[in-house]
């Protein structure tokens, strides 16, 4: 869960005043920090390092599928950004590469990468997200680095940030 929190904290310093953001957690249930995107304050940083800095393992299993169906309908209508980090193993591959198909289909500005900090993730899983999001996979296991800054820091306007967690 640390790798998983240290990942997140660098990607919200990446973010610059110009990009809105949210922060999910994910198991078996999810939830955000904030109810939609925000922008970046100092405040808004604020709220959700303190929420990062007190997220738990305790959401049970990691279940994608549905938080990414309630993160795809609250999409802004500018060019959007998604990082999913996640840590665990996923069942449901192709039910989320067809989610992401789908929304990439009706919303072609819309980039999703991930990143896989342990060495349990399913690695399908990261590639089949990166393909059909059109973004980038970078598996880690455990090496949380610099160029997790890599792809926030810039122009890109929106992010929704999602740690998942086992």
């Amino acid at each position: 869960m640390e790798h998983a929190k240290n990942a997140v904290r660098i990607m919200l310093n990446g973010l610059t005043e110009a990009c809105m953001f949210n922060v999910f957690g994910f198991g078996s249930t999810y939830n955000s920090i904030f109810p939609e995107p925000v922008y970046v304050t100092e405040e808004r940083m604020g709220d959700a390092m303190n929420a990062v800095n007190s997220m738990n393992a305790d959401m049970g299993g990691t279940e994608i599928y549905g938080m990414l169906e309630h993160v795809f309908e609250r999409l802004p209508s500018q060019e959007t950004f998604v990082y999913l980090l996640t840590d665990g193993e996923v069942w449901n591959i192709e039910l989320v590469t067809n989610l992401i198909k789908e929304k990439k289909r009706t919303k072609p500005d819309l980039f999703m990468s991930c990143l896989g900090i342990s060495e349990s993730t399913n690695h399908d899983l990261l590639n089949g997200i990166a393909q059909f999001g059109g973004g980038i996979v970078d598996e880690s296991d455990f090496v949380i680095l610099d160029n997790v800054k890599t792809p926030v820091k810039g122009e890109d306007p929106h992010a929704n940030i999602n740690g998942g967690h086992t």
